[in-house]
């Protein structure tokens, strides 16, 4: 058996048991508290500049976009930078999420008079979503 079958046979036998450990119980935090009734997002937006996240991440928490999220387990989890969370009605689609956040975005950009804002945005249905984060440390 060659090395490279060697190293391959071993990740496949390190995902089977990580796997299997995520199967035996879903209450842990590598899932999502889903809310009843809600359909939930999340939204990744990359700047052109470092600069421009921190009045960003205000904007958008003022909007009900939330930088933390809540596991099955109970605890509340930081997002990783420049991801947000939020939940809406049920009927909401990943477009409508994407439109909301561009056209805040743009209007932000506009009052603030930031041409350089290049927003890159992806919108993600979190239904299904599976992580591994730190508790908060947010209040």
């Amino acid at each position: 058996m060659s090395v490279d079958n060697v190293v391959r046979h071993y990740r496949q036998s390190q995902a089977k048991e990580l796997l299997a450990r995520l199967e035996e119980n879903e209450s842990k935090p590598h899932t999502l508290a889903l809310k009843p009734g809600l359909k939930e997002f999340i939204v990744r937006i990359q700047l052109s500049h470092e600069h421009h996240y921190n009045q960003i991440h205000e904007l958008l928490e003022k909007s009900d976009f939330s930088r933390t999220i809540t596991t099955r387990d109970g605890f509340r989890r930081d997002l990783p930078h420049a991801m947000f969370y939020r939940s809406a009605a049920p009927e909401t689609g990943n477009r409508e999420v994407f439109v909301a956040v561009h056209l805040l975005l743009e209007e932000h950009a506009k009052l603030h008079g930031l041409r350089n804002l290049n927003p890159q945005i992806m919108v993600m249905d979190a239904k299904d979503l599976y992580l591994d984060l730190d508790r908060s440390t947010h209040p």
